[in-house]
């Protein structure tokens, strides 16, 4: 059972910290395309003071969060991705 798991985790593992990349990579770009979005509208004048500041504090703690999604992804993939299987 042990072998068989070692097995699993050696092909699936790389290919779900992959595709979790690529998702926590596409969520941040694009919250860093509404906060420059955001920015837009308030040079604009399009926003008041404090929905811009509400805003902008709610996507950086979202941005920040998919920063260490990010990290910790790759981390994951570097472990799944690096083990070797001894018969």
């Amino acid at each position: 059972m042990g072998i068989f798991r070692t097995v699993v985790e050696s092909i699936l593992g790389p290919i779900a910290s992959t595709a979790d990349l690529q998702r926590f990579g596409k969520w941040k770009k694009d919250l860093e395309d509404a906060l420059a979005e955001l920015e837009k509208k308030y040079k604009k004048k399009k926003l008041s003071k404090a929905e811009y500041i509400k805003r902008k504090t709610e996507l950086e703690k979202k941005l920040k969060k998919a920063e260490e999604l990010i990290k910790k992804s790759k981390e994951r993939f570097e472990k799944t991705s690096h083990k070797e299987i001894r018969l």
